[in-house]
């Protein structure tokens, strides 16, 4: 038998400086957006791996923004904004 060593869980409460709590309410504000177009349209359901890429992307914008920025998603975004 394999024994394993006990869990250890340490919670954490930091906060965000002022800058990465402006780029988190952003991204946050996007996500609302899409998730409330997703409930007026009626396919929360349909849609419930683009809702888990919503709150992935939320993590990511805490514990690495910068997979956030240099995400292929992101990218995408940014070639649609510059080429409307």
């Amino acid at each position: 038998d394999i024994s394993l060593p006990p869990k250890l869980v340490t919670l954490r409460k930091d906060c965000l400086d002022a800058r990465e709590l402006d780029f988190y309410n952003a991204i946050y504000t996007q996500s609302v957006a899409q998730f409330d177009t997703y409930v007026q349209k009626g396919v929360v359901l349909n849609n419930y791996a683009h809702i888990f890429d919503l709150l992935t992307r939320l993590r990511q914008a805490v514990d690495h923004p910068y997979l956030v920025i240099h995400s292929a998603r992101a990218e995408q975004d940014q070639a649609s904004v510059l080429g409307a």
